[in-house]
């Protein structure tokens, strides 16, 4: 169909599409199941790590000082909606990477709620 359209259209419109057809066939070349499960397992590894990095920093500096629980709390929203949006419930990569972030990110919530290691005081008088 296309070619036949194609012979219809201006020589740089039948480029282009010859060009877009091209591409996509690269494309499904190259993106064998080996890369589509890579990029499956990049950010089942690096939303966790991320989160664990802030995590590990709130307990090491005993304080949740500058941290957003708001913030927080639409990450754990956000991968829980990402988690039902994907609809793959029992792969390792959506598991660990989107619910296991979530429950993470409500813990940081938590204690950004409690102000884990900040004083009792009201934030007006402190100086």
């Amino acid at each position: 169909m296309v070619l036949i359209i194609s012979g219809l259209l201006h020589p740089k419109t039948a480029n282009q599409l010859n060009f877009l057809r091209l591409s996509s066939l690269a494309f499904h070349l190259l993106m064998s199941q080996f890369w589509i499960d890579l990029c499956g397992w990049l950010p089942a590894l690096i939303i966790p790590i991320a989160t664990i990095i802030q995590l590990s920093a709130i307990l090491r500096q005993r304080s949740t000082a500058g941290v957003s629980a708001l913030t927080w709390f639409l990450f754990g929203v956000a991968n829980i909606g990402l988690y039902v949006y994907t609809e793959k419930y029992t792969d390792i990569q959506a598991i660990a990477g989107l619910l296991g972030s979530a429950m993470l990110d409500f813990v940081i919530t938590g204690l950004a709620i409690g102000r884990y290691g900040q004083s009792s005081e009201p934030l007006s008088e402190q100086a």
